[in-house]
């Protein structure tokens, strides 16, 4: 499976309702709500649970997501009852993806669901292979929908032991869809599960009975929905679940990686301090005024090509949920040399209409007033945002505290407390957490990473101000912000230590290849150090000890790559249910570099 180009639903509606030919089966009953609320909310006893325990994260796993109606009744569910849990975490699992068209015409079906199917919608803009994370934060509600063969699927998360709270087992008939009901899948499910954790299911096959009961499940089989007479009910009893309280944690960093952690440390209720070596928060990488989040999208099966995909797709749900200003007007690619068009072709064959669309040049050109030579793709996902202004708003929290004028030094590890060493400063302040995200200062802790120069230029300039989305070429233009057109990048390759004048003019004289302007009305220019790693993946996991942990090495990707590693060393810190799959977490670890 390649995360570009999942597996979709294939439906038939032609007998009123969603059937699968494939596996000669129906989706649903007519009266799914009352089927579902009876054979899951209600033999895992979910109202009651929520409203009695007090957890930060109450975790419900679901084999079979089908068209997603078990989750949407869940969080209607969930909206409605006055709880305890803090935050509801739906993880479901199934081979194909389900189409927009499909949900829609399941949300015509059952006006009751039309708002919280509505949320969905909004947060999944777009579905791909692997783990789509997808946040419905007003509502302290996420899906996880988990796209891939069901075994493979359970395996990428393997590493979340005992931490589903709830199981909704729902294939199809279990005669017609073995690989959904089969003694290994229950020995994964029950590695996933603890002492409390309960299950329900609309099937009383006697051979899901004996697969459930060898796994170490307590089975019951009791009354049926409806008019069916019996249905299979139970618990887990074996494995604790680990508990977790509020931490103190130490932030090193101000940039766009340690502010968002910041935040959603704080948001669960942590105590922060965040250590910035500068007077100003994000003075350094994440200093650039002005930016574009565009998409490098892998096309192969590999950790890396599921992590460019996940992390561009989180990070525009994250700035579209939280920043105004920030518009998704797509990024446009030019075709402007021989090894871009082959790119774009391939991006093109893909055949991922909903995200990927052939522009001609005189399409491009009339949009944007400018006159340039080259046609190109558009991906409808994408758009501008100045990091220091993220940075800025999610630092601004009551349990955020600032300390400028602040250089971390090192630190020590005494009764499982971490102790700071900052420079000119005495501080005996203990922490339960250590998470590094100060860019060059990474340097000190993890080997082979390198350091890369690179600018950008702002510019008054009337053939520039009509652009309408960020144009990618060589370099980039960006749209006007405050009547200035930023284009760039230039950065250093290898050994080479360019000046800023050097670094300037290679971005005027790339720029102009694309669009032909004179060389005035230059208003800004900003230059910054960036990290980066020899396999081009940023650094996010636990470093020399299990209280400290680190992001860095983001190199220009900074934007597109920060939400998805702050949600994951958030849920590492917090032992909440991980947005990664088992092995790109193993590719972002900062250890793969020990010799």
């Amino acid at each position: 499976m390649r995360p570009i180009k999942p597996l979709l639903n294939q439906i038939s509606w032609d007998r009123g309702y969603p059937f699968s030919d494939k596996y000669d089966d129906i989706y649903y009953q007519d009266d799914v709500i009352n089927e579902t609320t009876h054979v899951f909310l209600d033999s895992n006893n979910l109202l009651k649970r929520w409203s009695s325990i007090e957890e930060r994260e109450f975790n419900i796993g679901e084999l079979g997501f089908g068209l997603g109606l078990n989750f949407f009744i869940t969080l209607k569910n969930w909206i409605e009852t006055k709880r305890k849990c803090s935050h509801l975490n739906f993880i479901s699992f199934d081979k194909y993806a389900p189409k927009r068209k499909d949900i829609k015409k399941i949300q015509s079906l059952y006006p009751e669901l039309k708002d919280v199917i509505e949320l969905y919608l909004k947060y999944a803009p777009v579905l791909f292979g692997g783990i789509n994370k997808i946040k419905i934060q007003e509502y302290n509600a996420t899906l996880l929908l988990v796209i891939d063969n069901i075994e493979d699927g359970l395996d990428s998360v393997m590493h979340n032991k005992s931490m589903v709270d709830a199981w909704y087992f729902d294939g199809f008939d279990p005669r017609k869809n073995i690989d959904m009901w089969t003694t290994d899948v229950f020995l994964k499910v029950a590695l996933l599960s603890h002492e409390k954790t309960s299950f329900g299911t609309y099937t009383s096959s006697g051979m899901v009975k004996r697969n459930l009961l060898e796994c170490g499940f307590e089975v019951q089989k009791v009354k049926g929905f409806n008019k069916k007479r019996h249905m299979l009910a139970g618990t887990y009893i074996k494995n604790k679940k680990a508990h977790h309280s509020s931490y103190k944690v130490a932030v090193i960093g101000s940039g766009l990686a340690a502010s968002i952690i910041s935040k959603n440390l704080a948001n669960n209720n942590c105590k922060v301090d965040v250590y910035e070596k500068n007077s100003e928060i994000a003075s350094e990488a994440s200093s650039n005024p002005w930016a574009a989040m565009y998409p490098k999208l892998a096309l192969g099966d590999d950790p890396r090509s599921f992590f460019l995909i996940q992390s561009y797709f989180f990070a525009l749900n994250f700035y579209i949920d939280n920043f105004k200003d920030f518009v998704n007007s797509g990024i446009l690619f030019l075709s402007n040399s021989d090894h871009r068009k082959d790119w774009l072709d391939r991006l093109i064959k893909i055949d991922r209409s909903d995200v990927f669309e052939e522009i001609d040049k005189e399409v491009i050109n009339d949009k944007n007033n400018i006159s340039q030579s080259y046609s190109g793709v558009l991906c409808k996902f994408g758009g501008a945002i100045s990091p220091k202004a993220v940075s800025a708003k999610c630092l601004n929290h009551k349990n955020i505290t600032i300390h400028t004028n602040s250089e971390y030094k090192n630190h020590s590890i005494k009764n499982n407390k971490v102790y700071l060493n900052i420079k000119d400063y005495k501080n005996t302040d203990s922490y339960d957490y250590l998470v590094i995200c100060s860019g060059t200062g990474i340097y000190n802790h993890v080997d082979k990473v390198n350091t890369m120069k690179g600018a950008i230029v702002g510019i008054d300039n009337n053939k520039l101000k009509d652009i309408k989305q960020p144009l990618n070429h060589s370099g980039y233009i960006l749209p006007s912000q405050d009547q200035i057109n930023w284009i760039g990048s230039s950065y250093e390759k290898g050994e080479e230590k360019l000046s800023d004048e050097a670094l300037k003019d290679e971005i005027l004289q790339k720029t102009k290849k694309i669009i032909s302007f004179e060389e005035k009305n230059i208003k800004k220019f900003w230059s910054g150090v960036r990290t980066t790693t020899p396999d081009r993946l940023p650094l996010a996991g636990r470093l020399d000890h299990e209280k400290v942990y680190c992001i860095g090495a983001l190199a220009s990707r900074g934007l597109s790559f920060a939400p998805l590693l702050a949600d994951f060393i958030t849920c590492e810190v917090l032992g909440l249910f991980s947005p990664l799959r088992k092995d790109v977490k193993e590719a972002l670890s900062p250890s793969r570099f020990k010799s």
